[in-house]
């Protein structure tokens, strides 16, 4: 068992948050680093509760991109085995925006619960994190199954079916060409025989030849290109099945996440926004009417059309020797151009009309929906990071997959952060007004530095919960309530 007096603490930072270098440094000064303020007031409250911390920072790419988050849960995963095993106890976790996403799905991965024998994690303290749902349908973990258990029994299936096909390629050529031993090949020892022989019955006849080159493609290219299939297949089926398997599980309610989040956290509301709001890029009607211009151009283009195959075919006339010019209506091209011209009127509006009758009974009937959907989900995929297959959506404070302990900020310390907010956007705009208004080819100038400005994230809420030395009383007197609480049920 593990120091009763000694706690280890795995930090995870959000989005944009990263450090200099994917891989490090660990010791900078960022709130998750070694050497941060927030950790060192930390490590002092835990030392007054007699317990002495240790500071594991876990760096991942920071990305807003689900996949990325995923990939950083698994790492983290991998992080907290290694500690915990290292230490005989569990560690407790903080993740700050993303990053609390991150440390909850690392959770589920390792399917934490109070019930297991040997929990890795010990306590998961979650600041300013939009906690995401991840689900799945009925028809996706079918698929999920049927294709994981296909691709396994893929694996056990491409050995025989090499030495069936190896063996029938033989039978089957030979049966087409009618060689004079078809009867022979009819017995079991003669077909190994020709089966084992096949070098000899390819320098025996052309016919020959390609029964050897078709023995070798099923004895060899099937087995090493099925192989390398299965190398993309594999980790698609159980990843895939291990990401199913999570969404569908219930959420567990004797585990608690400890959330902490401020009720004017520019991320949360975002996001919440957003996905409350009805996006609808294409109101109702406006395909049909904005198909009157793409109607009139299709009209155009086929009145000028028809009179261009009408020309053509007067060019290709000419060339075959017929005058045009004496003999016009012997030219089919004569009869199109003429009708084209006189019919122009007709050709116009019935181009016109069926586009427009294709825009009212096709584009806006059918497909407004659908593209309504399409584009309105990018959009809110774009800022939810997703990507790849996942499927996520509920922005909430409180975990979708445990119990939660929630937080909110409020008196004197949620005012502080609001004022402290509020003068920062201030000073930002003040010292960018100038730029924002004027207008300049220089990519240097000020309004393209804005977003790398410290004080652009001086100037929300979500990036200052660990400039409030009040976050290091309240997550310093969680975790080392929780490992009071271990030590004693030890």
């Amino acid at each position: 068992m593990g120091n009763a007096n000694r706690v280890t603490i795995i930090s995870v930072h959000g989005t944009g948050d990263t450090a200099a270098e994917p891989d490090g440094p660990i010791d900078g000064g960022h709130w998750f680093q070694t050497r941060s303020k927030f950790m060192a007031l930390l490590k002092q409250r835990l030392a007054g509760r007699g317990l002495e911390a240790e500071i594991i920072p876990h760096l991942w790419s920071g990305a807003n991109s689900a996949m990325e988050r995923e990939r950083g849960a698994r790492a983290l995963v991998d992080t907290i085995k290694r500690v915990a095993r290292r230490n005989g106890g569990p560690v407790h976790v903080i993740g700050h925006s993303h990053g609390g996403n991150v440390a909850n799905d690392a959770a589920r991965m390792l399917n934490w619960s109070r019930a297991q024998r040997d929990p890795k994690i010990a306590s998961i303290t979650t600041v300013g994190t939009p906690f995401f749902r991840t689900h799945a349908t009925g028809t996706e973990r079918f698929g999920a199954w049927l294709f994981a258990a296909i691709a396994a029994l893929s694996i056990l299936m491409i050995p025989a079916i090499t030495a069936f096909a190896s063996q029938g390629v033989v039978n089957a050529t030979l049966d087409v060409v009618n060689m004079p031993f078809k009867d022979v090949v009819a017995h079991t020892e003669a077909r190994r025989a020709m089966f084992e022989h096949g070098a000899e019955i390819a320098r025996a006849s052309d016919t020959g030849l390609l029964v050897g080159a078709l023995t070798w493609m099923a004895q060899h290219a099937y087995p090493v290109v099925s192989g390398l299939a299965l190398l993309l297949m594999l980790p698609v089926a159980f990843y895939g099945l291990a990401r199913i398997r999570r969404a569908s599980r219930r959420p567990s309610a004797d585990t608690m996440i400890y959330s902490i989040w401020h009720p004017s956290d520019e991320a949360i509301a975002f996001l919440r926004r957003l996905e409350s709001v009805p996006l609808e890029p294409f109101p109702r009607w406006s395909l049909f009417r904005s198909s009157r211009t793409t109607g009139i151009h299709w009209g155009v283009n086929a009145v000028i059309g028809f009179i261009l195959i009408g020309a053509s075919f007067l060019a290709f006339d000419f060339f075959r020797g017929i005058n045009v010019l004496v003999q016009p209506f012997q030219s089919i091209g004569a009869y199109l151009v003429v009708i084209g011209i006189a019919g122009a009127p007709l050709v116009f509006m019935a181009a016109y009309f069926f586009y427009r009758l294709f825009a009212a009974l096709v584009l806006e009937l059918s497909l407004r929906g659908m593209l309504n959907n399409t584009i309105g989900g990018t959009l809110i995929a774009i800022a939810f990071g997703r990507d790849g297959d996942h499927r996520i959506d509920k922005v909430s404070t409180c975990s979708h997959s445990y119990g939660t302990q929630s937080d909110v900020l409020g008196g004197e310390l949620a005012d502080r952060m609001n004022a402290n907010a509020a003068a920062a956007s201030k000073r930002l705009f003040d010292r960018y007004r100038a730029a924002i208004f004027s207008v300049s080819a220089d990519e240097t100038n000020a309004i393209n530095e804005l977003a790398k400005d410290s004080m652009t994230w001086e100037s929300l809420i979500h990036t200052t919960y660990f400039d409030q030395a009040e976050m290091v009383d309240r997550i310093g007197d969680y975790i080392a309530g929780v490992a009071k609480s271990e030590s004693a049920h030890a």
